[in-house]
């Protein structure tokens, strides 16, 4: 069996990559288990790049057409990408592919099934089966973040690929709910996937010293893994790190600065951070090499997730210090406390800063008990296989029209 891992819409942002990375080695764990299918990683680029890559473990195999190379259109999430996926354990076959040659590559290399399918990006074309995918229904619950038009395509978008596509998945029961709450009449078949499917990390291969200097870093700091969305609240962490009044304490954040929706956003958290007096202890890096992220994750006090909304419980940054073993502070939004019985997971108040505070205040002095490194590999692996047997059942089921 031949499987399709479709990146299309994922690559853009951190969260995406992160989900892309964290379904390949589920995946490709099974597979190593078992040798039933082949598992190619579909990435679409304009134009193709010249990207060679000869890693044991995956190969990369470049779709060469006639088409016509601009420089405007250039992917610049690609090497994201490659350096997101490139310490997998496991076999897995990277297609990059132009614009129109999806179907081409999919019957070359007989695939038999794409997952996961963004609402976006569902091809009715395609004559095989698609596995859905609803990252979360945020429009309905903070509209004042979108235009009238996005609204309308998302719904649009959401009502196709839940009539279309024979299953979906989510992240979080949350959003399986707000299927149900939106979507009353949808008989489509939603599954939603366990938290915690993340990579097993070798920490033995990243450096944190060498790290810490390269980034010139504090000693003593708490870390905010997001993109620079307005849902994601950073301005909370900062007014708590200003009621903390701890000199010695910063705060690092790695994410893109971006917000399409307001450009103004990240000048207004400059300004705001200006004025509280804090600018030496706050910390923009940008978006950075996953595995400088994770290095630095792992020398951080704790990671904050502030959010006002997510898909996934905790976001793609809680997924990843709970498998390298480091705290995480998190809103206490419904979605984030789905997660039950995982080490060093702290609660605050969403949108108060006084409520952080007092938890970072909480854990700076009293640090929470780690676990060690050879039982959080075991957790890891027991999560990533736990998600990859709830995917192959979804495969199977759809091969064999079940």
């Amino acid at each position: 069996m031949n499987i399709g891992i479709y990146a299309e819409g994922f690559i853009s942002w951190g969260g995406g990559i992160d989900f892309i990375r964290n379904i390949l080695q589920a995946l490709t764990i099974h597979n190593d288990e078992t040798a039933s299918y082949t598992i190619f990683l579909l990435i679409k680029t304009n134009p193709i790049p010249n990207i060679k890559c000869c890693r044991a473990g995956y190969w990369v195999r470049k779709i060469l057409r006639k088409t016509k190379i601009s420089t405007h259109n250039y992917n610049t999430h690609i090497p994201h990408v490659i350096d997101a996926i490139k310490n997998i354990k496991g076999t897995f076959h990277t297609i990059f592919y132009h614009e129109h040659e999806l179907e081409y590559i999919i019957k070359t290399y007989n695939i038999q099934i794409i997952l996961p399918v963004l609402p976006s990006c569902y091809k009715s074309y395609i004559r095989i089966p698609q596995i859905g995918y609803i990252y979360d229904f945020q429009h309905e619950y903070l509209p004042h973040f979108f235009s009238v038009q996005e609204i309308n395509q998302r719904k649009e978008n959401f009502h196709e690929i839940l009539s279309q596509c024979k299953t979906v998945i989510v992240n979080a029961q949350a959003v399986a709910n707000d299927i149900k709450k939106f979507y009353p009449d949808c008989t489509t078949k939603i599954i939603t996937l366990p938290f915690g499917a993340t990579t097993p990390i070798n920490l033995d291969v990243i450096d944190t010293k060498i790290i810490q200097e390269k980034y010139h870093l504090p000693s003593h700091f708490f870390l905010i893994s997001n993109q620079f969305w307005q849902h994601k609240a950073h301005l909370i962490a900062f007014k708590a790190l200003h009621l903390l009044n701890h000199k010695n304490i910063h705060i690092v954040c790695t994410g893109n600065i971006n917000d399409y929706r307001n450009k103004d956003y990240f000048a207004s958290l400059e300004k705001a951070i200006f004025e509280m007096n804090i600018s030496s202890q706050i910390h923009f890096l940008g978006h950075i090499p996953k595995w400088d992220q994770i290095g630095i994750m792992k020398k951080a006090i704790a990671i904050i997730q502030p959010t006002l909304f997510e898909g996934g419980p905790g976001g793609g940054c809680t997924f990843d210090a709970v498998s390298i073993g480091t705290p995480a502070i998190l809103s206490d939004i419904e979605v984030n406390l789905e997660i039950k019985h995982i080490e060093n997971i702290f609660f605050f108040k969403t949108n108060n800063e006084k409520s952080l505070a007092d938890t970072m205040s909480k854990i700076i002095h009293t640090p929470p008990t780690h676990l060690d490194q050879e039982t959080i590999k075991i957790n890891n692996t027991m999560r990533t296989l736990t998600c990859a047997h709830i995917l192959n059942s979804i495969i199977q089921k759809e091969i064999t029209h079940e």
